[in-house]
């Protein structure tokens, strides 16, 4: 791919994929500095790949699972740095989600802290476009298993918000607002 045709697509995918990847590499990483980094070497290595002669099929699934090798890399990295056990700094549960229209930091913090670590993840990949069978593939998990995450927290944010997230998923109009309100 010429240098133009790789900046385009890149450019395309940053626009539709930054702000969903940025909030799942927020999650994982506990840091909104170090999930913007590594959003960032997350595209430049797609730009990389292209201009290689490398084609990528399905950007969201490949800038998902690059991003989430990156910030498990970085984070350990980190934690060497620091002195620190790096198997424990990458199961953080802090979410430093960055604001957005509809709910600000604390409020989704506290939103998504009633979710265990892997539903939290799960939701955010699945809230990020990804199909049941990419979310699995990249968690190392099966599809079942995955509708058993997103089921359960679902179940837990219907309890905390006081109200039925599923049904309203259901319907494609009112889903993308609930997807919304939820990012």
């Amino acid at each position: 791919m010429n240098e133009r045709d790789a900046t385009r697509f890149v450019e395309e995918q940053w626009d539709m994929l930054y702000s969903p990847a940025l909030r799942y590499a927020c999650h994982i990483s506990g840091s909104l500095g170090r999930a913007e980094d590594a959003v960032q070497e997350t595209f430049l290595k797609m730009y990389r790949s292209l201009r290689t002669g490398h084609t990528i099929d399905q950007p969201r699934a490949w800038v998902f699972t690059v991003l989430r090798r990156e910030v498990l890399k970085r984070t350990a990295a980190d934690a060497r740095y620091q002195g620190l056990d790096p198997a424990q700094t990458t199961r953080q549960l802090v979410v430093p989600m960055p604001s957005d229209d509809t709910l600000d930091e604390d409020s989704m913090k506290d939103l998504l802290g009633c979710l265990s670590s892997r539903e939290a993840e799960v939701l955010l990949l699945r809230l990020g476009n990804l199909k049941h069978r990419e979310i699995g593939d990249q968690l190392g998990i099966g599809i079942k298993s995955v509708s058993t995450f997103l089921a359960r927290a679902l179940d837990k944010l219907r309890v905390k918000v006081g109200k039925d997230v599923r049904k309203e998923a259901a319907t494609p109009r009112v889903r993308k607002s609930t997807r919304d309100a939820l990012l």
